[in-house]
């Protein structure tokens, strides 16, 4: 009877445990189950990821708001209704039950215990639409690498290619994304600089399409740091390693291009890359479609970007395993791909 009593017990009490892990996480992570993203700990700590409404998507933005985003984005805290909704719900639920909270914290933290990379995946919702959105802390964008073709001169032409040839040479794709808009021969339509050679020149010209809504700019990386640019403004003082050119700009300066209509209706999943006032490269793709106006006002008013380029659109592709992007297959080939990388993991000897 004495055994029958004690299984007993140790069956209520793994049923508390696992209730109070439910009911501190579940409800608060139900809501935005991107893998990987943080808001299930923010949620069930008790850090308030509540955003305010969406930034005005007018120039005269209040500084409040602008605020509000900031801090939302520095804390890697995916915001919007979303968010809210979910990390409400897990607080005040877990809460109420202080005992079954405090035990599946403790099993948070010791998941919270194991290394992970620097760099920020978050997502957030902005004027309806939401954003995956990947930021490089200072430094790390010296990892970053530019790939468009094979020792053999053929290019990767998708992500999954990339990652599959770096696994052969023993490296391990972290994260990637499509980056510039190339031309029907399928080489980069402007200037495309990598490890260190410039292999296209810049473009300067004029034409039709989204490269050519001026002005354009060009995303570069130097021994320094990282930087945005107008094409007309593109003077770099130290060495170039990696450099792509694209268009439009979304942001110059901290104004919208001059050339984006608020509600306009050509709408697409696009991506884009900017550097914040704090020299943290920030990439971001939609997950819906969106049009340049708004994607524009992400990077100024809730990534605190005072310049940002658009890299591309509908083919826009990102490999991000921690919010579930893998980009598995590519409907139109790819053609230069931004990239981080890491040592492939040994193989565990039995």
């Amino acid at each position: 009877m004495l055994a029958q009593a004690q299984a007993q017990a140790q069956v209520r009490h793994h049923a508390e445990v696992h209730a109070g892990v439910q009911t501190g996480v579940q409800a608060g992570v139900q809501a935005h189950t991107k893998g990987g993203n943080w808001n299930r700990e923010l949620a069930l700590v008790g850090i308030d990821a509540n955003a305010d409404a969406d930034a005005d998507a007018s120039a005269s933005a209040s500084a409040s708001a602008s605020a509000s985003a900031e801090a939302n984005a520095n804390t890697g805290v995916g915001v919007g209704a979303g968010a809210e909704t979910g990390t409400g719900g897990g607080i005040r639920s877990g809460l109420a039950r202080p005992g079954r909270f405090l035990q599946g914290l403790l099993a948070l933290l010791s998941c919270l215990a194991m290394p992970v990379p620097a760099a920020t995946a978050f997502s957030l919702q902005h004027q309806g639409v939401e954003y995956d959105v990947y930021r490089l802390d200072p430094g790390e964008e010296q990892g970053l690498r530019f790939y468009w073709k094979r020792p053999d001169g053929s290019p990767y032409a998708s992500l999954q290619a990339l990652r599959q040839e770096l696994a052969a040479r023993g490296e391990r794709l972290t994260f990637a994304v499509n980056g510039g808009i190339y031309s029907r021969d399928l080489a980069p339509l402007g200037l495309y600089v990598e490890d260190g050679a410039t292999l296209v020149p810049l473009n300067r010209g004029r034409g039709g399409g989204n490269f050519f809504l001026k002005p354009n700019g060009v995303f570069y990386v130097t021994t320094q740091g990282a930087g945005v640019a107008q094409t007309d403004d593109y003077r770099p003082t130290a060495p170039v390693r990696y450099a792509v050119q694209s268009g439009p700009m979304l942001v110059i300066d901290g104004a919208l291009h001059p050339r984006f209509i608020p509600g306009y209706e050509s709408r697409y999943v696009r991506n884009g890359v900017g550097v914040d006032r704090a020299g943290r490269v920030l990439f971001a793709i939609s997950d819906g479609e969106t049009n340049f106006h708004d994607f524009g006002t992400l990077f100024r008013d809730r990534l605190d970007c005072p310049n940002a380029l658009y890299l591309d659109g509908q083919i826009s592709q990102m490999y991000l395993p921690p919010l579930n992007h893998y980009a598995f297959w590519a409907w139109r080939p790819l053609v230069a791909i931004i990239a981080l990388t890491q040592p492939a993991e040994p193989a565990s000897v039995p």
